[in-house]
This record gives C-alpha cells, structure tokens and sequence, in this order.
C-alpha cells in the first residue's frame, strides 16, 4: 500500500510532461464519468485539474481522467485514518477498527456506491493508467480493501438510528359577534367548541410537539425502538384520567412541557411451528388494519402530524407479521390507553353518536334517528388478526377478526338491561384491477355488542340484520381525469374501533346508505380540481313512537320496534382548487356543505328551512427547504337552522399555522 502511495506522488509530480508527450481524445461531455467525478470534488476530494479544481462544463480527455484516477487513492487512505483515529473508541465487543466514527465525522467519507463507482473508473481508464505506469491490479486490491474498511464503518453507524418531526402550530378561532349576542355557538371540523370571543387573535393559543424516534440494534435482526414526545400539543396526556385529545385541559394546551412515551418495543424476528418466520414487536407499539375495522381517527384535521394522521392505533402488548403460504398476516394482542397509567389514544365502539375530542364522554348524541339509542363504549383491551392474499396485477382480497373487551356499560333495550363487556368486530376488504382501466375498493364489515359471558348469538344486544357496514368503489382513468363511483350502507348499530370518515363534523357516520362519488381533474401540471357528491338516506327512521309518548320496544329487543316509514336524508358536497402560485408554494381552496332533509326528528327541525353546514377553506402550503413547510389555514364555519345550535344561524372562524420540521 505505501509503496503504491509513494509511486503515485511520483506520478503526479511527472503528469505535465506526460500530458505534452501524449495526445488524449476528448471524453464526451455526456460520459457517465463526469457525473461521478463531480461526485466526488463535491466531496472535497481534489480532482482534475493540477489545481485541485474540477469543471463539469469543461472537456476533459481521458489523460485527464486518469490523472484524476491516480491522484485520489492517497487522499482516501489518508482520510479514511484521520477519521477512525478522530472517532469515539466503539463499545466492545468492537469490530475491526481501531474506533467508530460517528455521522458527522463520515459525512465527506465517501460511501460504498461512491467506491463501486471508483472501481468502476479504474475500470474505463485502465489503458490510460497503465501507459502512466500505475500498478492497476494493486490499485484495485487496494479499493477493494478500502471498501472493506467503509463498509464496515457504515455497518457501525447503521447501529443507531436517529429521526423526528417537530412542529410548532398556532391556533386561533372567534364566534361571529351576533352569534355571540344570541348564545349560539357551532363547532370547529373536529367538534370542538371555539372560543368565546369575536376577536380570532385573542386568545390565540401556540403549541408544540416532537416525536424523537430512535432506533437501536442489539444484535443482529434485534433492535430496541422508542418514540419519545415532548410538547405541550398533548396537553393532559399525562395527567387526566381521561385524554382531552389534543389541546389538554378545558380545550388548552398544558403551560408546562410534557415527555411521553410515545412508543417503546423490541423488535426481532424468530422462528415458530407452523407460522415459520416471525416479525415480532413487543412493548409500546402501534397497529392499523383497514377502515371499518381498526383505525384511529383523525382527531385533528387542521394539522399535519404522522402520529395523528399515519391512522395507527398505539397499545401495549404484542404484534406479529407472517406468511402461511401466499397469506400474509398480521395478528396483535394488548391494552388500549384509558387512563393516566395506561398507553396510547383511548379507542371507542360508536354508533349513532359523534364524539367530541375535546369531551367525549360528556356530548348528546347527534340525535338524528329518535329512539335509538346511542353507544359510546371505550375499549379497553382486544385481539386481533388480518390475513392479506396477493395476487395477480396488484389485486389483494383480505379478511380481519377483533375481539375486545370494553369498559362495562348497562345498555338498555326496551324492558331489558345487559351489562355489556365485549365486542366482536369482522369484516373482508379487496383491492382489484378489472378490465378497461377499471379498479375497484371495497369492505364488508360488522360488529356485535356481547353480553358475559355469551358471545354472538342470542347474546348480541344489537340487532343482527342492522349491525353491518359495505362500502363498495369502482373507479378509472381518463387522460388527466380520474373518476370514481360507488355505493355504501352503514347500519344503525355498526360500531367498530375504525375511522370510515366525516360528514360534516359527523364522525364515524351510521344508519346512512347512498350513492357516493368522486371527481379529479389536473387542468394543468399547476393546476388541479376535485370535487364529490354523495347522496344517503337512513338505513331505519328511528324507533316507533307511541301515541302516549312511551316507544313500542318489548321484552323481545329494540329489532322489534325500528321504524322504517320513512328517510332521512343527507347531501354532502366537496370542491376543492389546488394551484402551484411558485415550484414551491401551493394555494388550495375548498369548500365543504351538508344538508340535512326530513328529519325523523320534529324536535331538531327548524321552522325556517333545513338544516346545512358549510365549511369554507383557504389554505397555503410552502416548502421553505429540504423537509421544512410552512401552512398556513383560515377557515369560516356557517351553520344554517342547525339542529345543534337549536335551529338558530352561526358562524365562526379557525385560523391555524403550522411548521413542521422532519429529520
């Protein structure tokens, strides 16, 4: 190796004269080498020319290159020495260094890539180096080692594995000043109350949140994984019995900082009979399987954060990936977070209810189907499996199990009463490629509320045939317009861990069945549009009512007395505009309506017309830099005759900025 160095010093020193004794033709200027040559001046390494500099824009011959070939292995050797004897000494038992660089000590050290492309000029301009009289068969031995030594070095590194997202959001809303005057208040997106004042700066509230994700290797295949949060965004995570998610306490976000343990497991493969090779976590992790079965819901719309948006369900217990065959599975086992000692977001079984985040435990039912009853039943603890078959032109089909067991609740069905403490959710999913550019999405779901100790059955408390959920969507391609059509039913009693969507504010919708739709069109490649109709009617009106005012439910259950007379019906409208204003920065402007028609319900009715709400959007979007944006939201909220502020008008105001940092 030395002698080599030496002979290349050697080499430089006579490159003039070499270069006037021996023409060279001109490498053309679209050769892969001169790509990789910036490469690696871009690295600080000195190439090229006999000024250390290299010009991509001028011609090089292939004197040159080699030249630059011969002149590089004495800087990579001494570079590679500096940095392992500049490094922390690794932990022992340690690899075949004399140290362990850490990131920032290896950011100029070139990589293995950088290396195959090194061998791969030595390669192209071996004739070149031999007339200069280099030992080619030395010089490559002597990469090879190199890369050895890197590879090594990045196997190190590879040990500890840093990432995160910080945001810093403000957030403000206002009451309309006669709304205020007459004590009518509506809600934001997510239901939650705003605040008190006409002014939408004061009070403005600022939070802060970061998800620190580390990821360690024990041992081979084994890794310890954690993801820490610390802010005030989840404010009264810690403390309160119950999770006033996200803005803590009374709908404000804790005034002191706040580290939580987002997630902490250990995952490792293993072998097991039958299953065969196991990916297992263990510990403080997440889970999602599909819409209508288990899925966190997106609490907080007017943000952008991968722990709220990813869909992910945290709880602690265990999970397990395998494949029987062409099956692909997923099965976990834990507990869901329910207090202040528990793990992760608090998960519901719904139906006929929309749950407030800001407190959930303490809102009316949308009472829109009078008489049937709502539920609002907290998991506590569930298993599950979802088993995924692959097949052809990306076409899936999949099928899911969950058995929870819930916080005890006395559920009432006409002269009975049942403590119910389990639930029992299935359904089957698929995903195909149909001829002529069709594609189709669709999910069967349904779920049952059990009494102890009996499961199914005769035990259910809902009623069989008004338990279930289909959502079912074709859709195609047309140049630059993309369609699609479909329809879905979702049974009063459906009520699942799951987040099937919004109508409005409505979340988790039931007892609604229609024709759905959706449109996109890319007008130009800055300039885009979308926008969906959908249609429904309720599954059932409600429950009978009878003339002294008393329901028509008997012993034999609440199936008996459901009321299928006539509908009520809903239409939801979506537009949305989507314009690049810079190759950076995208405007998008959206509106979003709900209209309520023959209600079942004559107390929610409004003299003055049908119920609507309106969500009109105007939002900014930069990128001010690698993993760095910048949005900005102002929304006006309209409500019209609205049953949930006594058929009076109101409207209201939301403002939110966010910027988020990703690493």
């Amino acid at each position: 190796m030395r002698k080599l160095i030496a002979g290349f010093a050697l080499l430089v020193a006579a490159i003039a004269t070499a270069h006037a004794q021996a023409p060279f033709a001109d490498v053309p200027k679209d050769h892969w080498a001169y790509e990789a040559v910036s490469t690696l001046s871009q690295r600080g390494y000195m190439l090229g020319y006999p000024s250390g500099s290299f010009d991509g824009k001028k011609a090089m011959t292939r004197y040159e290159f080699a030249v630059a070939i011969a002149r590089l292995l004495p800087q990579l050797e001494q570079s590679i020495k500096e940095q392992i004897s500049a490094a922390t000494p690794a932990p022992k038992p340690a690899p075949d260094l004399t140290g362990l660089a850490t990131k920032q000590d290896l950011q100029t050290l070139l990589t293995k890539e950088d290396f195959d492309s090194i061998s791969k000029l030595v390669d192209q301009f071996a004739p070149e180096l031999k007339m200069l009289e280099v030992d080619v068969t030395g010089l490559r031995r002597d990469l090879n080692s190199l890369t050895k030594r890197v590879a090594k070095i990045e196997d190190e590194l590879s040990r500890v594995n840093i990432s995160g997202e910080m945001n810093i959001i403000g957030r403000g809303s206002s009451i309309q000043r006669s709304s205020l005057a007459r004590k009518v208040y509506p809600t934001d997106y997510d239901g939650r109350t705003l605040q008190r004042t006409d002014n939408i700066i004061d009070p403005a509230q600022v939070y802060y949140d970061m998800d620190l994700a580390l990821r360690l290797r024990v041992n081979k295949g084994i890794y310890a994984n954690t993801v820490l949060n610390v802010g005030n965004y989840l404010g009264g995570f810690a403390s309160a019995p119950r999770v006033d998610f996200p803005y803590g306490a009374a709908g404000k976000g804790s005034l002191n900082s706040e580290i939580t343990p987002w997630k902490a497991y250990v995952s490792a493969p293993f072998h097991a009979p039958i299953l065969g090779q196991v990916q297992a976590e263990l510990g403080k992790t997440g889970i999602k399987f599909t819409p209508y079965t288990l899925r966190l819901q997106d609490y907080d719309t007017y943000t952008k954060l991968t722990k709220t948006d990813n869909g992910e369900i945290v709880f602690s217990g265990a999970k397990g990936k395998f494949n029987i065959g062409p099956v692909g599975f997923v099965a976990y086992a834990g507990q869901h977070g329910n207090d202040a000692t528990s793990t992760g977001m608090p998960i519901f079984v719904t139906t006929n209810f929309t749950p407030r985040p800001q407190n959930p435990l303490k809102e009316v039912p949308l009472a829109l189907f009078p008489g049937i009853p709502p539920a609002f039943i907290e998991l506590r603890q569930s298993a599950g499996v979802h088993a995924n078959f692959a097949f052809g032109n990306e076409n899936t089909l999949g099928g899911t199990y969950i058995e929870a067991g819930t916080a005890e609740q006395t559920y009432f069905d006409g002269s009975n009463s049942r403590n119910v403490k389990r639930a029992e959710i299935y359904g089957a999913d698929a995903k195909l490629n149909l001829a002529m550019g069709l594609r189709f999405k669709g999910e069967f779901a349904s779920s049952l509320l059990t009494d102890e100790p009996k499961l199914g059955g005769s035990g259910g408390v809902w009623p069989n045939n008004k338990r279930n959920a289909f959502d079912g969507r074709l859709s195609r391609e047309f140049g630059r317009l993309d369609l699609t059509a479909g329809y879905r039913r979702i049974d009063p009693f459906f009520g699942a861990p799951g987040a099937w969507g919004s109508i409005g504010s409505w979340k988790n919708p039931t007892n609604i069945q229609g024709f759905v739709s959706n449109a996109e069109l890319e007008l130009t490649n800055r300039l885009s549009l979308e926008g969906a109709y959908d249609s429904y009617r309720s599954v059932v009106r409600g429950v009978n009512t009878l003339v002294d005012g008393s329901t028509g439910l008997s012993a034999s259950g609440i199936g008996n007395a459901l009321d299928n007379s006539g509908d009520t019906k809903l239409q939801h409208i979506k537009a949305g505009l989507k314009y690049d204003l810079t190759g950076a920065t995208t405007l998008d402007l959206g509106l979003e309506q709900v209209l309520y028609k023959d209600l079942a319900n004559s107390s929610i009715r409004s003299a003055n017309g049908d119920p609507r709400e309106s969500y009109y959007n105007f939002g900014l979007g930069s990128d001010l830099g690698d993993n760095t944006t910048l949005r900005v939201l102002y929304q006006i909220i309209d409500y019209k005759h609205h049953f949930l502020t006594d058929g009076q008008d109101a409207r209201g105001n939301v403002a939110v900025a966010q910027f988020q940092v990703k690493f």
